[in-house]
């Protein structure tokens, strides 16, 4: 029976050739969205499980308020937790790395991605060594492990054991010898190149906490129980810490009590409870809520996926009608309802099965796509761990059921339960139930299609808004240079020379102006302090900066003046303040006022008007300016330079022939502010494509949708259509009669949709400290673009309809 079925289907499927187009085409787009989705899905989750010993592992991080959790921990710390408790098997302890030049055969280049690690790290997180011994390979002083990637790019192999590589800083090159190469089988929240060896010498010190603790559990036991021990030890160091302070600020400590928090690492990446508030390492997952792009993405193909189920099920259904009389046959020659619905499901599962080839196709030549606009690297394939590939291809299986389910269950049961008698006599089109329920899958589908539609307007206004608003600033063709030696630039310190390398750079042709700072718009300012102004206190940004940093951004004053080199004391005493400073200051008249910062009294010479430092999503920060002039005063990150559009090529190239002579073996590091600053909006910018791509493909399946519901009603109302000819009825009267129920569906899925749109429209702008009011054009625009594709869809079969004879049309009458 099977084999005739599969027969039957297959006839089918070459016989209503429009039909498996149109349909599995549709399906086949849904499906493709919801794999890449779900390639994406898995990426996300599969972060530090790549092994079976990884669950056991957990990194400790201490909750220093009831917002504020970091990963930093004292050293002693881990010691004392696996030799007191005895769940705690293992530790090891990771220090990330700022940026470093790695140095071999007189090459020099930057690396972001390196962490310092004691000799149980590799324990810990058992990585598959290709060269060396896991347990041995950080034992030595001034040794490095280093992936097969990083193996290859510097020497060409991986068979690099025992050779060696200079780790470059300001005060000297440091040899280091590989002693092993790992590969890496899975992505991690520890996104490290090259690790190197750490000993610590003051193995008791308790109040150095940025050491990343990991603890690796015996098999079976409990975290919550590690953690209630672990808490009294952290607990009784922490009050001797606090002994140290005088009484007053005891007790403002203890008005809560700090307390360690145990991290699985597998939740890391998606579930983050810790981060270190002073740095954004390239090689640690610090970002908060990693979670909620998977969310988003999931209910995203999920939707698709369930309008592309819709849409097929709804041109089976208007299929239906042809095939009435081979289901009476059928059943006269004594077919029983189940083998009609093992039948139908049996076809379902075909077109099912053909449309996820086809789904194959599009993913595959749609991944590099998606890989560029949202910086991953997804495969259908993955080479290096097969275990993956075993679990999408159950997942397309499942896939494929639940899809051939959702699709075919429906139809199956329609034409299951048709009458013998009443299609042998034809009367099928009265006999065809579900009015309401193929309606509310039409309405269904457009709720869906209209909120992404919304959501794509809204994301786009937004994103708008952020490139085209004047931020307070203007970047453009202005580099910051970064040096490795800070050094240099940071009067007072050994080795400044800030005011020879200004004259350096700024004798370059094609250079215009020339300062320094430690911030600068899209970089955030880390120096948070404390400051006081006749009886008020605000906490404010510190920021230190060099003459001529608010011309050469084309920030605006709005009170006083700007820093002056002829002014002596503007580089000793002197302060600009930013509105919001003011503001938070409480000052009416803020000119002459004094401000204690630090210990040190800064008079207010000027008032800068705001300029969006950090970027759309957080509130300008107060901020004090003070020039970093002075020796001993907190040095420069940064030299600003402004450059001529016409020769940035040519002034980038003579700065790095400057930097060889300023600072040889380390390369010139520089980037361009308006870059920078763009930067910050990039995850939004990414949303937009996606959101607009979502719209796309959910309204046209949805059209696809209401495409085969019409030539279903038109078929159904041929007859009558005819019948208002004969009495005078003219095309406009039929285009007008046959669209009037399909746009009745198109405004109640619009009037449905649009609360959820406004939802999620402002949940989404609460986001941004700086934003768009919510666009009432976008709900208009989503109602006339759907309104304007259904009357489009409806009409060409009518319009076919009103070409027809009409003695055609009433013969059967």
């Amino acid at each position: 029976m099977t084999g005739v079925s599969l027969k039957i289907a297959i006839r089918l499927m070459k016989k209503h050739v429009l039909f498996a187009m149109v349909g599995n085409l549709g399906l086949a787009v849904g499906l493709a969205a919801a794999i890449i989705i779900l390639l994406y899905i898995n990426h996300e989750r599969s972060y530090d499980r790549w092994n079976d010993q990884l669950p056991r592992v957990y990194r400790v991080g201490t909750a220093v308020s009831p917002e504020e959790v970091y990963v930093g921990t004292p050293y002693p710390l881990g010691n004392q937790i696996v030799h007191t408790c005895p769940e705690a098997h293992m530790v090891t302890r990771v220090i990330p790395s700022e940026e470093l030049v790695i140095s071999y055969n007189q090459n020099n280049f930057y690396e972001k991605q390196v962490i310092f690690a004691d000799s149980t790290f590799f324990s810990v997180f058992p990585y598959r060594f290709i060269q060396g011994n896991a347990a041995q390979a950080l034992r030595q002083p001034y040794s490095v492990v280093i992936t097969d990637a990083v193996a290859k790019k510097i020497f060409g192999n991986t068979n690099v054991l025992g050779k060696t590589i200079e780790l470059r800083r300001s005060r000297g090159a440091v040899p280091y010898t590989i002693t092993g190469v790992i590969a890496k089988t899975g992505p991690s929240h520890l996104n490290f190149q090259y690790c190197l060896s750490y000993s610590n010498k003051d193995q008791d010190n308790w109040y150095r906490q940025f050491y990343i603790t990991y603890l690796l559990l015996h098999k079976n036991a409990r975290a919550d129980g590690l953690l209630s021990k672990a808490n009294r030890i952290y607990q009784e160091a922490y009050n001797k810490y606090l002994n140290a302070f005088d009484e007053s600020d005891a007790a403002t400590a203890q008005s809560f009590q700090p307390h360690l928090v145990l991290e699985a690492v597998p939740d890391i990446h998606l579930y983050p409870q810790a981060f270190q508030g002073n740095a954004s390492h390239p090689v640690d997952d610090y970002a908060e809520g990693n979670a909620v792009p998977v969310m988003i993405f999931s209910l995203a193909g999920l939707l698709i996926l369930l309008i592309s189920c819709i849409n097929y099920t709804n041109l089976a259904i208007a299929r239906a009608i042809k095939r009435t009389r081979e289901i009476g046959m059928r059943k006269m020659l004594g077919a029983s309802r189940s083998m009609l619905v093992m039948q139908f499901l049996l076809e379902t599962l075909l077109n099912t099965f053909a449309a996820l080839l086809l789904s194959i196709l599009l993913v595959q030549f749609l991944l590099p796509l998606f890989n560029t606009i949202f910086d991953v690297k997804l495969s259908l394939w993955n080479s290096s761990n097969v275990w993956e590939n075993v679990v999408l291809f159950l997942q397309l299986m499942l896939l494929l059921v639940f899809v051939t389910l959702v699709t075919g269950i429906y139809p199956a049961m329609v034409l299951a339960n048709f009458r013998t008698v009443t299609v042998l006599k034809g009367d099928v089109v009265r006999y065809i139930k579900g009015i309401k329920l193929r309606n509310a899958l039409i309405v269904l589908q457009f709720v869906i299609s209209v909120s992404f539609l919304i959501a794509m307007l809204v994301i786009n206004s937004q994103v708008q808004y952020m490139h085209s608003n004047d931020p307070g600033f203007t970047a453009d063709q202005v580099l910051a240079l970064t040096p490795a030696n800070s050094n240099l630039i940071s009067p007072g310190r050994q080795g400044e020379k800030l005011v020879t390398l200004m004259n350096q750079v700024k004798a370059i042709a094609g250079v215009n102006q020339v300062s320094a700072t430690n911030t600068y718009p899209g970089k955030p300012s880390l120096n948070v302090q404390d400051a006081w102004c006749e009886g008020d206190s605000a906490v404010l940004n510190f920021n230190h900066i060099y003459f001529g940093f608010f011309d050469m951004l084309g920030m605006q004053m709005k009170a006083g003046r700007d820093f002056s080199p002829l002014q002596q004391s503007d580089s000793v005493n002197s302060a600009i303040l930013n509105e919001a400073a003011v503001e938070a200051l409480k000052l009416k008249d803020p000119i002459g006022k004094r401000v204690k910062i630090l210990l040190r009294d800064y008079q207010v010479i000027g008032v800068v008007k705001n300029y969006l430092n950090d970027g759309y999503t957080t509130s300008i920060q107060p901020t004090l300016y003070a020039i970093g002039a002075e020796d001993g005063l907190v040095g420069f990150d940064n030299l600003l330079v402004r450059v001529h559009a016409a020769n940035n090529a040519a002034v980038v190239e003579k700065l790095q022939s400057l930097w060889k002579t300023v600072e040889p073996g380390f390369p010139l590091r520089y980037s361009w502010v308006s870059e920078d600053f763009a930067r910050l909006l990039e995850r939004y910018v990414r949303l937009q494509k996606a959101c607009l791509v979502f719209s796309i493909i959910s309204m046209l399946i949805a059209i696809a949708g209401l495409w085969a519901m019409a030539s279903f009603v038109v078929q159904q109302r041929t007859s009558e259509a005819g019948i208002r000819k004969v009495f005078g009825a003219s095309t406009l009267d039929l285009l007008a009669l046959m669209n009037k129920d399909f746009i009745r569906l198109v405004l109640l899925s619009n009037i449905i949709a649009w609360p959820l749109a406004w939802w999620f429209s402002k949940e989404w702008l609460n986001n941004f400290a700086y934003r768009i009011d919510i666009p009432l054009l976008a709900f208009a625009g989503a109602l006339g673009i759907s309104a304007l594709l259904t009357v489009c869809s409806v009409s060409m079969h009518v319009w076919k309809v009103t070409r027809t004879n009409v003695t055609r049309s009433l013969r059967f009458e």
